[in-house]
């Protein structure tokens, strides 16, 4: 798959369900250009729907060290 097809599928997933794909990827140390395009696609829905996840990242990549959950339109970190 490529960013816009992430982008495309990303779409139709409620924010609940956004923060689920997160969770699957933490502990995952696997890495390649596919995942990067897709972590990109979940960063930039996280800025298109107004989700505040300065406690796990910015504009430009993700930390996946924790699993998060959401608070109104702000991301937590769960504290393992």
């Amino acid at each position: 798959m490529n960013l816009h097809n992430f982008t495309s599928a990303l779409d139709s997933l409620s924010n609940q369900e956004l923060i689920n794909r997160f969770n699957q990827e933490v502990g995952n140390s696997g890495w390649t250009s596919s995942r990067g395009e897709f972590l990109l696609a979940l960063n930039r829905q996280f800025t298109d729907r107004g989700i505040d996840f300065s406690s796990i990242g910015d504009g430009a990549s993700l930390s996946l060290k924790n699993k998060i959950k959401l608070a109104g339109n702000i991301i937590l970190i769960l504290k393992a």
